[in-house]
C-alpha cells in the first residue's frame, strides 16, 4: 500500500448501512456491483449469500486475515476514542446513542468479513488493487460504490486523485455512487464543488442525492456520477 493508503483506517460496515449510504434498491442489488475500497465490510459476504454478483477491491486485501484483524483492532481504538471525544460530530440514533453498541455491531460485521475473506479471495470476490488504476475492463460493472475514502481523506488524497479515481470508476462501470462527501463535523467544503465542476467539464453527469442515513452529522448526501453517453441509456 502507498503511504497515503497506509493512513486509511480499516473499518467495515454492515449490510444495512450500505443499503442506506448508497440508496441501494432491490433492483440495484441485482446488478453486477464493484465495491471499491471495500475494506473489511460484510457487504460482499451478505450480498453473495443472497445470490448477488459482486467484487470488492482494496489494497488491504494483500494482507493475511490475522494482519487485517490487527488493523481492525487498531482502528477500533481510534474509532471509540473519536466517538467519545467528538460526540457532537456523530449521530448514533440507529444504535440507541450508544458507542458500545455501535462498535459491537461493526465488529460483528467485520468478523463476518474475516470468516468469508479466504473463500472470497479464491472465488475472485476480493481482489487487491487501488484507485486510480483498476484491473477491470471498460464497463465491466453495472454499478460501482465507493465508501469512506474519497472526500473523507482529502488531507492526504489530492483533488486530482479524486477526479482521476472517479473517472476510473466511470470507466469500469455504468454508474458510480460515492459516500460521504465531507469530513466529520464539516458541513461542506470547496473541494466537493471543485471536483464536481471538473467532472462536469470533462463530460460527466453529477448528481447530489439525499439519503436517509446519517452517521457523521451534516453528511446526508451521496454523489452519483455517470458518463454522458451512459446517462442517455439509463
Amino acid at each position: 500500500m502507498t503511504a497515503a493508503f497506509d493512513r486509511v483506517f480499516l473499518w467495515g460496515r454492515p449490510f444495512w448501512e450500505y443499503l442506506q449510504m448508497f440508496k441501494l434498491s432491490k433492483d440495484d442489488l441485482e446488478k453486477h456491483i464493484l465495491d471499491c475500497a471495500g475494506g473489511p465490510a460484510s457487504f460482499n459476504d451478505d450480498l453473495n449469500r443472497l445470490g448477488g454478483k459482486i467484487v470488492s477491491i482494496d489494497p488491504a486485501y494483500r494482507l493475511q486475515p490475522e494482519e487485517i484483524k490487527k488493523h481492525i483492532n487498531e482502528a477500533h481504538e481510534v474509532v471509540r476514542r473519536l466517538l467519545f471525544e467528538k460526540r457532537e460530530f456523530y449521530a448514533l440514533d440507529f444504535y440507541g446513542n450508544s458507542v458500545d453498541e455501535y462498535c459491537q455491531v461493526h465488529l460483528a460485521s467485520m468478523d463476518d468479513f474475516l470468516s468469508d475473506f479466504s473463500a472470497g479471495k479464491r472465488e475472485g470476490r476480493y481482489l487487491e488493487g487501488a484507485l486510480p488504476d483498476l484491473p477491470f475492463k471498460d464497463k465491466e460493472f453495472d454499478l460501482s460504490i465507493c465508501g469512506n475514502l474519497l472526500f473523507l481523506y482529502r488531507d492526504v488524497l489530492s483533488i486530482e486523485f479524486h477526479v482521476q479515481s472517479i473517472e476510473e470508476l466511470c470507466r469500469v462501470s455504468k454508474e458510480v455512487r460515492i459516500f460521504p462527501l465531507t469530513k466529520p463535523g464539516v458541513l461542506e467544503t470547496d473541494d466537493l464543488e471543485t471536483v464536481i465542476n471538473m467532472l462536469n467539464e470533462r463530460g460527466y453527469k453529477t448528481e447530489r442525492v439525499g439519503i436517509s442515513y446519517e452517521f457523521r452529522k451534516y453528511s446526508k448526501e451521496m454523489l452519483r456520477v455517470t458518463e454522458a453517453s451512459i446517462r442517455n441509456m439509463l
